[in-house]
């Protein structure tokens, strides 16, 4: 592979790794251009070459180091003071810079270029073999640091599932020409469906409406919540669907929030129209079990508009609707 891979590209994974200690500093140009490697090269070799290195450093993006935290992208060793042995490094001693930190001014969840624009070239790809590579690097993220991901971070990796989904429920400015409904998309839609079931099972706490990250949380929940819609709206398979429906209501008893609930009940509603009979079915039902189990913790306000709104002017109104149709 090294003898297929053009200098320019190695000595970007050189000059890398020998800047590992400040990769937040060329992080962001260094992904850009492994990314653009990886969508639009023609080779296999390059776009595995590329993604293989995107992956290799990933760690460095998501892992923090204590002295890191604390002191930013410092470097970690400096030049001996031998003028004998110009190869010769000593570690830099961090108690002795007076006790005051050095701040890089950005968190580390604000960082991770990366991560994020390995999304975007998944979103963007219209090759469906780097999609699957793609996500199966996120496979590989989200198994070694899935539990350091929140707000904005865990945001884009759901929004990139939803849009590999295959269904037509979630958009975000992605390329809308780009057919994920095919067949030959059905791959990459089970493999970011297995993502989304490891973030739902493994890394999502139960929430409380006084947990104080609520506000980054609840986006997050809110993108996952659209992303079940999306595989719950999905044509490729329809045992996909009918699992993404039950984590619609494993996501709302986890979250009992009026917030959640609210939003898990009108997307349920919303897959209860839609064109198969199992989907509908099961949205119903599902539905049904959510007010049923968790009805006891309902305001009034949230019952009447659960009636009203979600049921009544909802759900039935378009069955009304439908029937009418056909009869007519």
């Amino acid at each position: 592979v090294f003898m297929t891979v053009p200098l320019p590209l190695l000595l970007i994974t050189i000059v890398s790794e020998v800047n590992a200690y400040r990769f937040s500093v060329i992080e962001e140009a260094v992904a850009m251009h492994l990314c653009e490697v990886v969508a639009c090269s023609s080779t296999f070799e390059l776009r595995s070459f590329a993604m293989d290195t995107l992956i290799y450093f990933m760690p460095l993006s998501l892992l923090k180091s204590e002295t890191s935290r604390k002191f930013g992208q410092l470097p970690m060793s400096s030049p001996a003071s031998d003028p004998n042995d110009a190869f010769s490094v000593v570690p830099i001693s961090f108690e002795s810079m007076s006790g005051e930190s050095y701040q890089s001014g950005e968190s580390s969840q604000d960082e991770l270029q990366l991560l994020k624009m390995l999304c975007q070239t998944i979103q963007s790809t219209t090759q469906t073999e780097t999609a699957n590579t793609g996500l199966n690097a996120l496979r590989v993220v989200l198994e070694g640091a899935g539990h350091s991901l929140a707000g904005e971070n865990l945001v884009i990796v759901v929004e990139t599932l939803s849009v590999l989904s295959g269904g037509d429920y979630f958009h975000n400015g992605s390329d809308n020409s780009i057919d994920r409904s095919t067949k030959a998309w059905a791959n990459a839609s089970a493999i970011a469906f297995q993502n989304l079931k490891l973030i739902v099972d493994d890394f999502l706490e139960p929430q409380s409406a006084d947990d104080e990250l609520r506000p980054k949380s609840f986006s997050a929940r809110e993108a996952i919540l659209d992303c079940c819609v999306s595989f719950g709206k999905s044509q490729h398979d329809i045992n996909t669907s009918l699992t993404s429906i039950g984590m619609l209501w494993s996501l709302a008893d986890q979250d009992s929030t009026p917030g959640t609930l609210d939003l898990v009940l009108s997307k349920l509603a919303y897959l209860a129209l839609d064109n198969r009979a199992e989907v509908r079915n099961c949205s119903v039902n599902t539905l049904f079990s959510c007010v049923v189990g968790l009805g006891d913790q309902f305001s009034n306000d949230q019952w009447e508009k659960c009636l009203n709104k979600t049921i009544l002017f909802g759900i039935m109104k378009h069955m009304s609707s439908a029937m009418n149709g056909t009869n007519d």
